[in-house]
């Protein structure tokens, strides 16, 4: 039993170094962020913004809901729109546009839909293209280990109406800028004051940053929405109603900025594998040697 377990040693550590290499080089290409922004399908987000340079021009080619037009941005989450846009409008070696996949709306928390809903002032005698764009900060309080010792997930809980300083006051502190825009591809609407209902695609294009100023990244998104309208032909105001249509697809994206440390983290991997198959060749060819007592076999 020793004598077996003795010889299948060596191919049991072989069968495992194997695998081991496979999963790095698989690892090295699947998530190689050059060879995906290259060759991927992540430019298809680029199509909303196609036809601008900045995110002003939006206002133009879109009709932006009551409240959720460019115009009510913060000075940062404007900042950053305006940064995400002019980044992804452009052929510009500074950004990777991935594609991260695509996944199934199976239920109401994958919902990306309900930010369509809103009041346009649309011209009907063409196509129109709704967007919306609205900003937000996310406060945290506590850690892991206070909520895991402490009450303070269930204790002094801020109110839906509760301001910056109240958040404050609570032991929150500001730890996520974001500024979310959906845009609609164009579609008609009828002069009737009747219900309509089509359904549309929309993209989605999320900046979020961690700090105030800093150069944001950005989730991009397209799928399906079920959109209720009704029309007023008087103040040519449309009020629409969006909902996620189940088992519809949504592709998901990432830009971010290609900067030294991406770069060395690249570098830095395939040197490893190199390492990693240097040592492995090195290992096959190692030499054992038998160290032989002549004095004693002479005796």
């Amino acid at each position: 039993m020793a004598a077996y377990a003795q010889s299948c040693g060596p191919k049991v550590g072989l069968a495992i170094g194997l695998v081991v290499l496979l999963l790095v080089v698989f690892d090295s290409i699947a998530n190689n962020w050059a060879l995906n922004d290259f060759c991927g399908n992540g430019l298809q987000f680029r199509t909303p913004v196609a036809r601008v340079d900045n995110v002003d021009n939006l206002t133009t080619a879109y009709a932006f809901g009551s409240r959720a037009k460019i115009s009510d941005l913060s000075n940062i989450g404007y900042w950053m729109a305006n940064h995400v846009i002019e980044n992804l409008a452009k052929d510009d070696d500074s950004v990777y546009v991935l594609s991260a996949g695509s996944y199934q709306i199976t239920g109401s928390a994958m919902n990306y839909c309900r930010g369509l809903t809103s009041n346009y002032t649309v011209d009907i005698t063409k196509p129109v293209k709704l967007a919306t764009a609205v900003d937000a900060i996310t406060f945290l309080r506590g850690t892991a280990l206070t909520h895991a010792f402490t009450d303070d997930l269930s204790v002094n809980l801020p109110t839906a109406t509760a301001s910056m300083r109240d958040l404050t006051a609570l032991g929150f502190v500001p730890s996520r800028i974001q500024t979310d825009m959906r845009m609609t591809t164009a579609f008609a609407v009828q002069n009737t004051s009747a219900m309509q209902y089509a359904t549309i695609t929309y993209y989605r294009v999320y900046a979020k940053s961690y700090c105030t100023g800093c150069a944001p990244i950005a989730e991009l998104g397209r799928g399906t929405c079920n959109l209720t309208m009704q029309f007023n032909a008087t103040s040519n105001r449309l009020i629409v109603t969006s909902s996620h249509v189940l088992g519809s697809q949504h592709d998901l994206g990432l830009m971010f900025a290609r900067d030294v440390y991406s770069s060395l983290a690249s570098i830095l991997k395939y040197i490893a594998i190199f390492i990693a198959v240097g040592g492995y060749l090195a290992s096959r060819q190692t030499i054992q040697w038998s160290d032989t007592n002549l004095e004693k076999d002479a005796l």
